[in-house]
């Protein structure tokens, strides 16, 4: 395959103008003050149009992924297109590596990752998943108190009145599609705003949690 070849490929896979369009709906639910520059994790960046969405409005973001090299992806042509298709992101975020395997693994290092990836005096303001899909490794059965702890651990990297939202795709088996309590009870209630971010999502701010723990 010539490279003329992937890029004619690339850009009848990858719909640039819609996936900004994606990424312009999101801005506009996320509702930023024009006079903040907020420091953003986007965990699972796929391809990367959202965070370069973001860095466009002048914000630091933190953008993540299993892998490199679209680990994740099975088809090797499709594999090479996505890597174009982030090549041609400008400005194009730098892709950082994370993964949360639940509390089955020793994640430590992973939140230390994290932690490392910070600017200097800097906590995350706004933290991000979109269509995440941690929890169809059908090796890993997640349970409540899987994401309780990855919400406890991203707490402890957050500025006071941090922003969440987490989406994920598909949905879960239980609990409406939501999987546990936890996740229902923090549901973002508006569809056409939750399919923004996944097939369910939720939303809640660090200030105003109202979970079982204190953080201070």
């Amino acid at each position: 395959m010539t490279i003329n070849t992937q890029i004619t490929r690339c850009a009848n896979h990858i719909n640039y103008k819609k996936r900004i369009r994606e990424a312009e709906e999101i801005y506009d639910y996320l509702n930023i003050d024009s006079n903040k520059k907020l420091t953003i994790l986007e965990i699972g960046m796929g391809i990367g149009h959202l965070s370069h969405y973001l860095m466009t409005k002048g914000h630091t973001v933190i953008a993540t992924d299993v892998n490199h090299s679209f680990g994740w992806v099975k088809n090797k042509d499709l594999k090479i297109i996505y890597n174009i298709a982030y090549k041609l992101l400008d400005p194009k975020p730098e892709k950082k590596l994370f993964e949360y395997r639940m509390l089955s693994h020793d994640s430590k290092m992973e939140f230390k990752r994290l932690e490392n990836y910070l600017p200097a005096n800097k906590k995350y303001d706004l933290i991000l998943f979109t269509a995440n899909s941690m929890h169809i490794d059908k090796d890993i059965i997640p349970k409540e108190q899987d994401y309780k702890f990855l919400v406890q651990e991203l707490f402890k990297l957050s500025s006071k009145d941090a922003r969440f939202i987490m989406g994920f795709y598909p949905a879960f088996d239980d609990y409406e599609g939501y999987g546990c309590k936890f996740l229902y009870e923090n549901r973002i209630k508006d569809r056409f705003n939750e399919r923004l971010f996944g097939e369910i999502a939720v939303e809640f701010n660090r200030a105003t949690y109202k979970g079982k723990w204190n953080y201070n």
